[in-house]
Protein backbone atom coordinates (compact mmCIF):
# COMPACT_ATOMS: atom_id res chain seq x y z
CA UNK A 1 0.00 0.00 0.00
CA UNK A 2 3.18 2.46 0.92
CA UNK A 3 4.48 2.92 -2.65
CA UNK A 4 1.14 3.94 -4.09
CA UNK A 5 1.32 7.03 -1.69
CA UNK A 6 2.74 10.19 -3.08
CA UNK A 7 6.16 10.58 -0.88
CA UNK A 8 7.72 13.92 0.82
CA UNK A 9 11.12 12.95 2.93
CA UNK A 10 9.81 16.23 5.45
CA UNK A 11 6.49 14.58 5.93
CA UNK A 12 7.08 12.44 9.27
CA UNK A 13 5.44 12.05 12.32
CA UNK A 14 5.47 9.20 15.46
CA UNK A 15 2.94 7.42 17.36
CA UNK A 16 3.40 6.34 20.84
CA UNK A 17 0.74 4.42 23.18
CA UNK A 18 0.94 4.26 26.93
CA UNK A 19 1.05 0.53 27.07
CA UNK A 20 1.28 -2.48 24.73
CA UNK A 21 -1.27 -4.36 27.00
CA UNK A 22 -4.43 -3.51 28.48
CA UNK A 23 -7.07 -4.96 31.30
CA UNK A 24 -10.82 -4.29 30.73
CA UNK A 25 -11.40 -0.76 31.65
CA UNK A 26 -7.71 0.65 31.65
CA UNK A 27 -7.42 3.99 30.09
CA UNK A 28 -5.76 4.41 26.39
CA UNK A 29 -3.45 7.59 26.08
CA UNK A 30 -1.95 8.12 22.92
CA UNK A 31 1.05 10.49 22.24
CA UNK A 32 2.14 11.78 19.01
CA UNK A 33 4.77 14.11 17.86
CA UNK A 34 4.92 15.52 14.51
CA UNK A 35 7.54 17.43 12.14
CA UNK A 36 4.98 19.95 10.41
CA UNK A 37 1.16 20.81 9.83
CA UNK A 38 -0.61 17.70 9.35
CA UNK A 39 -4.50 16.48 9.02
CA UNK A 40 -4.63 13.42 12.12
CA UNK A 41 -7.27 10.42 11.46
CA UNK A 42 -6.52 7.76 13.69
CA UNK A 43 -8.40 4.78 13.25
CA UNK A 44 -8.99 1.50 15.33
CA UNK A 45 -8.74 -2.14 13.40
CA UNK A 46 -10.86 -5.00 14.91
CA UNK A 47 -9.81 -8.18 13.19
CA UNK A 48 -12.47 -10.62 15.13
CA UNK A 49 -15.52 -8.32 14.64
CA UNK A 50 -17.41 -9.78 11.61
CA UNK A 51 -18.47 -6.31 10.40
CA UNK A 52 -17.08 -2.90 10.46
CA UNK A 53 -13.82 -3.97 11.04
CA UNK A 54 -12.12 -0.80 10.88
CA UNK A 55 -13.82 1.78 13.12
CA UNK A 56 -12.32 6.07 13.26
CA UNK A 57 -11.21 6.73 16.72
CA UNK A 58 -10.24 10.56 15.77
CA UNK A 59 -11.73 13.00 15.13
CA UNK A 60 -14.97 12.00 16.68
CA UNK A 61 -18.01 13.67 18.62
CA UNK A 62 -16.10 15.52 21.13
CA UNK A 63 -12.58 15.89 19.26
CA UNK A 64 -13.63 17.87 16.21
CA UNK A 65 -10.71 19.56 14.76
CA UNK A 66 -7.91 16.84 13.56
CA UNK A 67 -5.44 19.92 12.17
CA UNK A 68 -2.51 19.08 14.22
CA UNK A 69 0.34 22.29 14.78
CA UNK A 70 2.30 21.50 17.67
CA UNK A 71 4.92 19.15 17.15
CA UNK A 72 3.94 17.31 20.40
CA UNK A 73 0.56 16.47 21.74
CA UNK A 74 -1.33 13.88 23.63
CA UNK A 75 -4.82 12.18 22.77
CA UNK A 76 -7.21 12.13 24.61
CA UNK A 77 -7.50 15.89 24.46
CA UNK A 78 -8.10 17.08 28.31
CA UNK A 79 -11.30 15.78 30.14
CA UNK A 80 -11.87 12.73 27.98
CA UNK A 81 -10.84 9.18 28.15
CA UNK A 82 -10.37 6.58 25.90
CA UNK A 83 -11.13 3.30 27.79
CA UNK A 84 -10.24 -0.13 26.44
CA UNK A 85 -13.01 -2.85 26.89
CA UNK A 86 -12.79 -6.40 26.05
CA UNK A 87 -15.04 -7.77 23.32
CA UNK A 88 -18.16 -9.34 24.65
CA UNK A 89 -18.34 -11.92 22.18
CA UNK A 90 -15.10 -13.62 22.71
CA UNK A 91 -15.56 -15.08 26.04
CA UNK A 92 -13.33 -18.32 25.23
CA UNK A 93 -10.52 -15.95 24.76
CA UNK A 94 -8.16 -15.26 27.35
CA UNK A 95 -6.94 -12.21 25.41
CA UNK A 96 -7.10 -10.78 21.80
CA UNK A 97 -4.89 -7.75 19.62
CA UNK A 98 -6.47 -4.85 18.46
CA UNK A 99 -4.58 -2.28 16.09
CA UNK A 100 -4.75 1.66 15.47
CA UNK A 101 -3.80 2.97 12.44
CA UNK A 102 -2.54 6.17 12.21
CA UNK A 103 -2.93 8.34 8.77
CA UNK A 104 -1.42 11.38 8.46
CA UNK A 105 -2.20 13.83 5.23
CA UNK A 106 -0.93 16.68 4.23
CA UNK A 107 -5.18 17.84 3.03
CA UNK A 108 -8.04 17.61 5.01
CA UNK A 109 -9.81 14.13 3.43
CA UNK A 110 -13.34 12.91 4.48
CA UNK A 111 -13.28 9.49 5.92
CA UNK A 112 -16.45 7.16 6.79
CA UNK A 113 -16.50 6.72 10.07
CA UNK A 114 -16.69 2.94 9.76
CA UNK A 115 -15.36 0.90 6.85
CA UNK A 116 -16.91 -3.37 6.68
CA UNK A 117 -13.13 -4.66 5.71
CA UNK A 118 -9.63 -3.88 5.85
CA UNK A 119 -9.80 -4.06 2.47
CA UNK A 120 -12.69 -1.25 2.29
CA UNK A 121 -10.78 0.43 4.52
CA UNK A 122 -7.04 -0.09 2.05
CA UNK A 123 -8.84 0.64 -1.45
CA UNK A 124 -9.87 4.48 0.38
CA UNK A 125 -6.48 4.79 1.40
CA UNK A 126 -5.22 4.33 -1.78
CA UNK A 127 -7.40 6.21 -3.59
CA UNK A 128 -6.38 8.89 -1.39
CA UNK A 129 -2.56 8.46 -1.66
CA UNK A 130 -2.82 8.84 -5.23
CA UNK A 131 -3.33 12.94 -4.75
CA UNK A 132 -2.53 13.60 -1.40
CA UNK A 133 0.64 13.17 0.60
CA UNK A 134 -0.11 10.57 3.38
CA UNK A 135 1.86 8.67 5.77
CA UNK A 136 0.31 5.75 7.70
CA UNK A 137 2.04 3.85 11.45
CA UNK A 138 -0.39 0.90 13.12
CA UNK A 139 0.45 0.07 16.76
CA UNK A 140 -0.96 -2.70 17.81
CA UNK A 141 -2.19 -3.55 21.54
CA UNK A 142 -3.25 -6.71 23.66
CA UNK A 143 -6.54 -6.54 26.05
CA UNK A 144 -6.26 -9.27 28.30
CA UNK A 145 -9.25 -10.53 30.63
Amino acid sequence: VEAAFKEDSNFQFGARLNNDTFKNGDNLEISIISGQEMYLNIFQFFPYEKINKVVKLFPNEKEKINKIKNNKFTLPTPGLKYVVEFPVDEKNKKSIDEHLIFIATKDQVKWLNKYFTLEDFNKRLIEIGNKNVVKKEQKTYTIIK
